[in-house]
């Protein structure tokens, strides 16, 4: 318990930020990014990083999280992979997800600067995971 309670603390101490609600489904897909990012610096389990994260939420996604675990067999048990999946389909629409990727496959540099590009790339470039090509 003491070793959990490390990991919850230092949690907190990165200040991860809460999620309640967004009229932007994108800042729900960013708020997962952030805490899950979080959560790896502190080396959680699976199990622990959905139970921290969803510490996180409040409001209506805290009431989704409830009503989730309520139907949950084994709310206690729930991976951070099945949380993400969850989270996603209630707070992120496949349609801004759509647009996301659409917004990708029409970037242009324009009068961008070369960082510029380059950081809206990088945003944008997770929506469309299979547009871009890793291999050099």
């Amino acid at each position: 318990m003491g070793n959990n309670r490390s990991k919850l603390t230092d949690f907190l101490r990165s200040r991860p930020p809460e999620f309640s609600q967004t009229v932007e489904p994108v800042e729900a897909d960013d708020w997962l990014k952030d805490v899950d990012r979080k959560l790896n610096l502190v080396q959680c389990t699976p199990v622990e990083k959905t139970l921290y994260a969803s510490h996180q939420l409040r409001g209506p996604a805290a009431d989704w999280w409830e009503n989730y675990c309520n139907a949950h067999p084994e709310p206690t048990n729930i991976a951070w992979a099945e949380f993400a999946t969850a989270f996603r389909a209630a707070h992120v629409p496949e349609s801004a997800i759509d647009m996301k990727k659409e917004e990708f496959n029409k970037l242009k540099q324009g009068n961008n600067s070369v960082n510029e590009y380059l950081s809206l790339f990088n945003k944008l470039a997770r929506y469309a995971p299979e547009e871009v090509d890793t291999d050099k």
